[in-house]
């Protein structure tokens, strides 16, 4: 036998309701408690009783969507677009940290143009707010990421090595140097690069008087290894380091790098190239500070008399 629940409220003791009692019933009851349920008990017929019930429901029920809600909706999302973008463009450290989520998501995806264009985003960044320290530990950061890419790390470089000359202060450009040319190290595909920049902290350093110190810096460079760097570039190279093993008189490592250089390599042609064959590395054009062959087979004689003295 089952038991019929007590009523709780006057409205159970009330025959069935009538459909429109019913519905203003529900309306009144809805207003009176937004979470209000409505049971029907009884074995049917004239027995059923309905019962309005303040039962809590588990899940609270969703506000009406309309005009005033999707307006204030619009409101917000607006505010939120104007604080990110206040946020960006002041807080440096909030505005790399979302560069480096895209370059992961570039990185990971194998996507090289968007690898390379949010690396240098990210330098570009740094430099324009001056933070130097920040450039240096985010060319480390980038460079150490798995699976990063040859092209982004080419690209970072070559835009870093251009706000060197812009650095009015010769402690951040030393620092900067410095960092490049560890993440270049051991990479085949920036030796060129990292010359380049051995060779501009060579220059500071002899301006500053430390020959000793340039001298061992120039050394540490094998340039006549390099497939794709210009003959003329190899020779000025070289022709450095014999001059700075003079300057601090040492003779004889002058004299064995002297012997990297040829003398008829300045009676060739440098018109008369052979041609590139399919899988050759593709020569780069020397810079425009290198000299001519003409002025290298002076400077390279006028050594070689020096050494003999």
């Amino acid at each position: 036998m089952v038991r019929r629940p007590t009523p709780v409220s006057a409205a159970a003791s009330e025959p069935l309701l009538s459909p429109g009692a019913a519905s203003s019933r529900r309306s009144a009851c809805g207003r009176r408690n937004p979470t209000c349920l409505f049971l029907s008990v009884g074995g049917g017929g004239d027995e059923t009783r309905r019962l309005d019930l303040a039962v809590p429901h588990p899940l609270p029920l969703l506000p009406r969507r309309g005009p005033p809600l999707m307006k204030a909706c619009a409101q917000e999302a607006a505010a939120t677009d104007a604080v990110a973008t206040k946020v960006r463009n002041t807080n440096l450290d909030v505005a790399i940290e979302s560069l480096l989520n895209v370059e992961k998501q570039m990185r990971l995806a194998g996507d090289v143009a968007g690898t390379r264009k949010a690396v240098i985003d990210i330098v570009e960044l740094c430099y324009k707010a001056g933070a130097w320290k920040t450039l240096n530990d985010q060319i480390v950061l980038l460079s150490k990421r798995r699976g990063q890419l040859k092209q982004a790390i080419t690209a970072m470089v070559q835009k870093a090595m251009d706000y060197i000359d812009l650095t009015l202060d010769i402690d951040p450009r030393i620092e900067l140097i410095k960092t490049l040319s560890s993440v270049s190290a051991g990479k085949i595909y920036v030796e060129i690069e990292r010359a380049r920049l051995i060779k501009r902290l060579t220059k500071i350093k002899e301006e500053q008087g430390q020959i000793d110190e340039a001298a061992d810096l120039m050394q540490e460079v094998a340039v006549e290894t390099f497939g794709s760097m210009a003959k003329t570039g190899k020779i000025a190279f070289i022709l450095d380091q014999v001059r700075l093993c003079l300057d601090r008189q040492d003779y004889v490592r002058a004299q064995i790098l002297s012997r990297k250089i040829s003398a008829r390599v300045f009676e060739a042609d440098p018109l008369k190239g052979k041609k590139p064959k399919e899988g050759d590395n593709i020569v780069q054009d020397a810079p425009a500070n290198i000299p001519s062959l003409l002025e290298l087979k002076r400077i390279y004689y006028e050594l070689m008399i020096r050494s003999l003295l």
